[in-house]
């Protein structure tokens, strides 16, 4: 068209109208911006009432007829060519003249509209989507899974977020609180220094990099001791206050004493700050490293004390039993429990058990000899289990 027109006067679509109302309708936020940004006005009709807008309606009679009509027995194998199909019935279309007037439609545009129109401003609308966004704990809001920072004053307020292909502006009451450029990745923060406490800003110019230097310059266990630190954590972030607690301690105790400290923490696996301060406290690295001992050189020797380690038992055969093999001796198998029961007797107050039986109580046993009675392991040679002797003549040839 090359310009502007001075109203708009659309239907009552969900997408452009929130609230249908002829005094006071509600238009949709980008909507608005859209109107705001060309400086024309949006006059949308009454609901259900075509008449508001009848050229608008005869107008989608006439494509139909010519155009629609004309492609319906056409196949196309891609959308740029059925646009430029489209485009060359749009331009017939316009150009034809029509019957009552004797004059195209293009011709009556040029004539009555175009001088009317106003100029399209410098830059063309960039696209831009609302959303109603209410600030966190840690002065942030969560737009498609990343995190900006707003001042920290506004915490628990509910701001509107003005989202584009490049840029985040956040409005609160209708005044723009904060600008980021858009930036990927879920979970992450995005953060204005000017946006943070004061105490939080002191944090902030610590980093992972001036940690390790200033550990560095302190000596390699402080070094190592704080990169452990730094590393236990799931995020790095989370280590940072016992890191810079850590080298803080140099001011109080000196740089000499905190290196033998951490030397002396990562001997015995500490990896807190309360466990350094409690080394320097109580001057333990000051104190000679312990030597490091094992059990059997506390033990005495002595035939009454048992050394480390398994022991066999004395005149058994404890060689490992090849069950899968040919060579298992089941000899062999008997007379290891004959040498174990005479090892441990059994007390005469308890009644003897069978071969396999685990509880000793008396009970028990007589529970475990009654059902062996009642359900035999082999079946005998009376009652409803007889054997019976088979005729071989039975068995055929």
């Amino acid at each position: 068209m090359g310009g502007v027109p001075a109203q708009l006067v659309p239907d009552n679509p969900k997408v452009g109208v929130n609230r249908a109302n002829w005094y006071e309708p509600g238009l949709n936020r980008t909507y608005l911006d859209l109107a705001t940004h060309y400086g024309t006005a949006i006059l949308p009709t009454r609901s259900r009432k075509p008449r508001d807008k009848a050229k608008v309606e005869v107008a989608v009679l006439v494509v139909e007829r010519w155009i629609l009509a004309r492609l319906r027995n056409r196949r196309f194998f891609s959308l740029a060519e059925l646009n430029r199909a489209i485009a060359e019935l749009v331009t017939d279309l316009n150009t034809r003249p029509m019957r009552r007037l004797g004059v195209s439609r293009r011709d009556l545009f040029l004539e009555l509209d175009c001088p009317v129109l106003k100029t399209l401003p410098a830059e063309p609308y960039e696209y831009a989507e609302w959303r109603p966004r209410r600030v966190g704990r840690d002065y942030h809001v969560d737009i498609d899974g990343h995190y900006y920072s707003v001042p920290y004053r506004l915490i628990r307020e509910q701001l509107d977020a003005r989202i584009t292909e490049r840029t985040i502006e956040l409005f609160c009451k209708g005044e723009r609180v904060a600008v980021h450029l858009r930036v990927g990745g879920r979970g992450r923060h995005t953060t204005i220094r000017e946006h943070m406490q004061s105490a939080h800003r002191h944090y902030a110019d610590w980093t992972i990099e001036r940690i390790r230097a200033d550990a560095a310059a302190i000596g390699p266990s402080t070094a190592k001791l704080t990169a452990l630190i730094l590393e236990s954590r799931p995020h790095p972030e989370q280590g940072y206050r016992a890191c810079i607690g850590i080298l803080r301690l140099a001011h109080h105790y000196g740089a000499a004493r905190l290196e033998a400290a951490c030397s002396r923490g990562l001997d015995i696996g500490a990896r807190s700050y309360g466990s350094i301060q409690s080394i320097l406290k109580h001057g333990l690295d000051r104190r000679p490293p312990p030597q490091p001992t094992t059990q059997n050189e506390l033990l005495p020797d002595h035939p009454n004390i048992p050394r480390l380690g398994p022991r066999p038992l004395p005149g058994i055969d404890c060689r490992p039993l090849d069950r899968g093999g040919a060579e298992f001796n089941h000899r062999r198998a008997r007379r290891c429990r004959q040498e174990l029961a005479c090892l441990c007797p059994r007390p005469k107050s308890l009644p003897r058990q069978p071969l396999g039986a685990v509880s000793a109580h008396p009970t028990d046993v007589q529970r475990s000899r009654a059902r062996s009675r009642r359900w035999p392991l082999s079946p005998p040679d009376t009652g409803p289990w007889r054997r019976q002797a088979v005729d071989p003549r039975r068995l055929g040839p």
